[in-house]
């Protein structure tokens, strides 16, 4: 398992200083970021990082007034150099244009297929890279054209029975932890997951905060 942290930002807040560099610090090695833009299409970033540069990337894009939405930010710690379909997030559907309409982000502990498919990857690839290309572009791709409508498409995403099919897909079994983040062209963004460590803050949520707490603020 890759060890990774994906960071939902609302539109009231900023990923606090702290947490970035408890985040950039337990999963080194590679950084993504994906936001909805004003004129309704996505803007999506993946690259390899260090601590310093995963941590300098995420504060200068919370500076920049764009980025004012909600937006997630996604550190992943990597052992070797990443192949560079590797990095996350994933675009898992576009439109007629070829523009990305939604993208998705994993993390987590995933069925046995996949990490097979991973140990006998010539590339080496993740097995987070085989669940999004032999999973869930098919699965999107059936649900997105019985509409051809992404509110559509979403919509059935997060039904109940959409999330049971999913889960039973992807996780390795029971008693594991997973989390696909979607964060679509019309500013939706959306969880599914079975997910013990997920924290939630008054800035957003985040998939594991690897002991990370807010301090009481001290009026004088």
């Amino acid at each position: 398992m890759h060890e990774a942290v994906i960071a939902v930002k609302n539109s009231e807040g900023k990923l606090p200083d702290e947490f970035i560099n408890i985040a950039t610090t337990e999963c080194d090695g590679a950084f993504g970021f994906a936001m909805a833009t004003p004129n309704g299409g996505l803007f999506h970033l993946a690259q390899e990082a260090d601590p310093a540069s995963a941590s300098l990337m995420t504060k200068e894009t919370q500076e920049d007034p764009q980025c004012s939405s909600n937006a997630v930010f996604f550190y992943q710690k990597t052992a070797d150099k990443v192949h560079a379909d590797d990095l996350q997030p994933f675009v898992v559907l576009r439109d007629p244009s070829n523009q990305p309409l939604l993208v998705a982000f994993y993390e987590g502990e995933w069925e046995e297929e996949y990490t097979n498919l991973s140990n006998a990857s010539p590339q080496k690839h993740t097995p987070e890279f085989f669940v999004n290309q032999t999973y869930v572009v098919g699965k999107i791709a059936d649900i997105h054209r019985r509409s051809h409508n992404l509110e559509e498409t979403i919509k059935e995403l997060k039904q109940p029975s959409t999330f049971k099919e999913i889960s039973k897909s992807l996780r390795k079994d029971a008693t594991s932890r997973f989390v696909v983040t979607f964060v679509a062209a019309n500013g939706d963004i959306f969880t599914i997951s079975k997910n013990d460590k997920e924290k939630s803050f008054n800035w957003g949520y985040v998939s594991q905060s690897f002991g990370y707490e807010e301090k009481p603020e001290v009026h004088t």
